[in-house]
């Protein structure tokens, strides 16, 4: 369809793209015909999508299987962008095995077969935690342009007005895939922070990548949110803030966490799916 502006209560707007009643960032170089490709792009064997919604510790989770399957932790690497914003060209063919596709996609729009064919993670996070980190997102994103107030944006963020729309919407459709799937891996962002150990060994049998507990350790410790930042956030200062559970406390008030709560429990109340909200 092509770029669209949101505009909260008072007037503030961010602009999207939508294509088939789904909000993407608004790149100047993402086209109708470019997201249509992606559902016939020719897929390897050993390709892993990484299937998060937006602040969900996408990047964290990229740095975790990039060093597993490489076998490699002597640097940081993030990708230049998600699945949706690479050019076909530089998918089929800069991209070496084995590729890691960090998206944002809704199952209808992943690559025909992915979830039959390749290895599959999902990660989620507490929206609370992701409401307030969209905020922040948004407003030193330039292609979004959002200077509103927190206040104004929390209704949107409930709405779904906002990149890759409703959080719950995205969780419950991949979650309802998952649980029926073998080559679907499902981890949270409160459980990596618990116990990033733990989660990082259920990767690692996932992918059957046979790596040590040394290795393991490693990773973990090169993985951690300090020894990410200390690399990483000069370059990416907008892809990293606190890294936190429960920063969400510091901004909702009393009664937007109530409304927060019922909203919520309106929305899943047909779903086994289990959010924690603190650690």
């Amino acid at each position: 369809m092509g770029p669209v502006k949101i505009v909260d209560a008072k007037g503030a707007g961010l602009t999207v793209y939508e294509w088939d009643n789904v909000y993407f960032p608004n790149w100047p170089w993402l086209k109708d015909a470019h997201l249509k490709a992606l559902r016939t792009m020719p897929l390897r064997e050993d390709d892993v999508f990484l299937c998060t919604y937006p602040k969900s510790g996408t990047h964290w989770a990229h740095e975790i299987l990039d060093m597993l399957l490489t076998g490699k932790t002597d640097k940081h690497q993030l990708p230049t962008a998600p699945l949706a914003g690479m050019t076909m060209d530089y998918i089929e063919h800069e991209l070496a095995s084995p590729r890691i596709f960090n998206n944002h996609l809704y199952p209808k729009h992943m690559p025909e077969g992915a979830t039959d064919k390749v290895k599959v993670v999902c990660v989620s996070r507490n929206p609370k935690d992701i409401a307030v980190s969209m905020y922040h997102f948004n407003k030193v994103s330039p292609e979004m342009g959002y200077d509103g107030e927190w206040s104004d944006f929390l209704p949107l963020f409930l709405e779904g007005k906002g990149i890759y729309n409703s959080w719950w919407e995205y969780t419950l459709q991949w979650w309802n895939a998952e649980k029926k799937n073998p080559n679907i891996l499902w981890l949270t962002y409160e459980d990596m922070q618990e116990d990033c150990f733990h989660q990082i060994k259920r990767v690692d049998q996932f992918l059957d990548t046979g790596r040590t507990l040394d290795f393991m350790e490693t990773v973990n410790k090169r993985c951690s949110f300090q020894s990410m930042t200390k690399s990483l956030q000069a370059q990416h200062t907008r892809f990293f803030r606190k890294g936190e559970v429960g920063d969400w406390k510091n901004w909702f008030t009393v009664a937007q966490n109530e409304e927060f709560d019922t909203f919520h429990q309106q929305k899943m109340k047909n779903s086994d799916f289990t959010v924690r909200f603190e650690l």
